[in-house]
């Protein structure tokens, strides 16, 4: 195990999400417009160390060995001089708007680290404020809706203008 093993997983069968996308398909737009649907049951989300240990008891129960092969599935992401330009005007931005940008190491992969590994700088998460990421009280806060899509806008507008 890579992490700390404290994020959340939920289990989910296929068919379940299958049934869950048909139904808002057919359902009346007004039910289903602009809402968000969680598919699954709280007793099918696990932490990563659980589900690790399932597997290892399982494993030790039939007796099955286990090897690890491969590697990470996603490269680094280190903090460049780029990167960090590209943060503190994205941070300017926030500021210019009323908004308190601050940097957080978080240890976590995205997509980013494919994008950084190819030599483009990246600043993630510009996405709404909220909490308790990847967790069943997992939130947003609405009204930060169009404030970042005002930073995102201002930082593009900066960029695509050479105002950075």
């Amino acid at each position: 195990m890579v992490s700390d093993g404290s994020p959340w997983r939920p289990l989910v069968h296929i068919l379940d999400i299958c049934e869950a996308i048909h139904c808002a398909l057919r359902a009346p737009a007004d039910a289903v417009s602009g809402k968000v649907f969680n598919v699954g049951h709280d007793s099918e989300n696990y932490r990563v160390r659980e589900i690790a240990d399932i597997v290892a008891a399982v494993a030790t129960q039939h007796d099955v060995t286990i090897e690890v092969s491969g590697g990470f599935g996603r490269p680094p992401k280190p903090l460049t001089p780029e990167a960090e330009a590209l943060f503190n005007l994205v941070k300017q931005a926030g500021t210019d708007l009323g908004q308190t940008i601050a940097w957080q190491a978080t240890g976590g992969v995205c997509d980013g680290n494919n994008i950084a590994a190819c030599g483009v700088p990246v600043v993630d998460t510009m996405g709404v404020r909220g909490g308790k990421i990847h967790s069943m009280e997992e939130f947003l806060i609405v009204d930060s809706l169009p404030e970042r899509a005002a930073l995102s806008a201002l930082t593009i507008l900066r960029l695509a203008t050479g105002a950075a």
